[in-house]
């Protein structure tokens, strides 16, 4: 059965309801992070803190993300984006739940699980739900599914491409009996979905909880106002950078299986009044060995250096990745092909 939704809509809303709505985002979305934290069984997730929440529209767009590592800034949304186009918004049913790792399919690597799930308010989805976790153990050549050797991702783990993991509230048996045959810790493997699918949850309860007490049209005005807004004060802080075109290069000491052969990254920012634009032309072909880095954590890194250089209270949402675009040739250490091995792209990010 699919329920039939008419799009809510958005009206105009004023400064200050805009900021509180904000402030509530806010609190929601380090709920979220804090009760995936508290409620995993990972050493990697509870103390590591290896995992982020974000708060989404129908569209895609963060509205809120979490406090969280600066790593996963902006990488959750990719994932999420992809995870829509091939289970649209206006397909789902209260208490779906989808998952999803795949790196050459918007991933980053494979322990970084997404979890999804549609927000309903009076019949219509007004947000999405998300969180991601990097998983203890997720199969592959070696415990922990992050070896610096490997040398194509089929020896990294199991791939899930956006699939569903609750239909209707129904939790789908054979895919977590699927999950725990490829992994050495299946209860623990298990435990944090769990604890992510409590993550997703607590986002809906209290978001639910927002819808009714600001009503459903004002609560959507917030949200892409908050995108406009943060987009305003990134390009404020943006045109205070001289224009130019700005290069850097650094090398990696190696890749995992030539340990004394530097892998050259580079970086080209061509900065214009207030927009950027990022050049990884003259980076290193891709390389036999793991630090491969596909183009979400990449991005999430070109979000991050943007972030880093403007104010401490510029909201995270998608209204800052408004000012930049990128490019990096296909065959490359930062846009590696498919089936090259990505499991230890963090040291490249």
């Amino acid at each position: 059965m699919v329920i039939q939704m008419q799009k809510p809509v958005a009206v105009k809303c004023d400064p200050i309801t805009m900021e509180v709505v904000r402030s509530r985002l806010d609190a929601i979305a380090n709920e979220m992070e804090s009760t995936l934290l508290k409620s995993a069984f990972s050493t990697v997730v509870k103390e590591a803190a290896d995992a982020s929440a974000a708060i989404f529209d129908r569209q895609g767009n963060a509205i809120a993300q979490a406090i969280a590592i600066p790593s996963h800034l902006g990488m959750l949304g990719i994932a999420v984006r992809r995870m829509i186009m091939r289970h649209p918004v206006e397909k789902m049913l209260p208490g779906d739940v989808y998952i999803h790792n795949d790196p050459y399919d918007a991933g980053t690597h494979l322990p970084d699980i997404t979890i999804l799930a549609p927000v309903f308010f009076e019949d219509s989805i007004v947000a999405l739900s998300a969180c991601m976790a990097h998983q203890q153990d997720i199969g592959g050549k070696t415990p922990g599914s992050t070896a610096a050797d490997s040398t194509e991702i089929f020896a990294e783990g199991l791939r899930i491409s956006a699939m569903r993991l609750f239909d209707n509230g129904r939790p789908i048996e054979q895919v977590f009996q699927f999950l725990r045959a490829n992994t050495r810790l299946p209860d623990t493997l298990i435990g944090d979905i769990n604890a992510q699918i409590a993550c997703v949850n607590i986002g809906i309860r209290r978001l639910i909880e927002m819808f009714s007490e600001f009503g459903t049209d004002t609560c959507l005005g917030a949200m892409e106002e908050l995108l406009d807004h943060a987009e305003r004060l990134a390009r404020a802080e943006v045109l205070t950078i001289p224009d130019g075109d700005y290069t850097f290069f650094d090398y990696l000491d190696g890749d995992g299986i030539n340990a004394h052969s530097p892998v050259k990254v580079q970086a080209t920012i061509r900065k214009r009044g207030s927009n950027i634009h990022y050049d990884f032309t003259g980076t290193d072909p891709e390389v036999p060995g793991a630090v491969n880095c596909v183009p979400s954590p990449r991005q999430a890194m070109e979000y991050f250096m943007l972030k880093a250089v403007c104010k401490s209270d510029l909201p995270n949402n998608d209204g800052v990745s408004r000012l930049f675009t990128s490019f990096a040739p296909e065959g490359t250490l930062v846009n590696p092909r498919m089936p090259r091995a990505v499991a230890t792209r963090g040291v490249t990010m």
